[in-house]
């Protein structure tokens, strides 16, 4: 899932509304896994595993609400707060290196 979302953020046009198609499709799955039969706190259930680390913030409270519950819950967990990086200075690395990412993110998309 989050490989899809590379190209989607860092490229323009086609390109990026087919990253953005296959995207949204994996953030569906994701979304289904965490309202299913037994609505989780987590992925793995009651405790922070490793799919739970690899989330992002591209979400919207309208197209997946367990989602940004999940998150919401995830980004609150005391553990987690002790290990996460300042927001802002992380804002700043990637700004700072943009070309670089968008090279990194358009190498990762299918040849035409």
């Amino acid at each position: 899932c989050l490989k899809s979302l590379w190209p989607a953020l860092w490229t323009e046009g086609e390109a990026q509304a087919a990253s953005m198609a296959v995207a949204r499709e994996n953030l569906a799955i994701l979304e289904e896994q965490l309202r299913g039969k037994k609505k989780k706190r987590f992925f793995g259930g009651d405790s922070i595993g490793l799919v739970d680390i690899a989330g992002v913030r591209v979400l919207s409270d309208e197209e997946h609400p367990a989602l940004r519950r999940w998150a919401n819950e995830y980004l609150a967990d005391e553990a987690v707060k002790e290990c996460l990086p300042d927001r802002d200075q992380l804002v700043a690395h990637f700004s700072a290196n943009r070309d670089k990412c968008i090279s990194i993110a358009k190498s990762m998309l299918p040849p035409n």
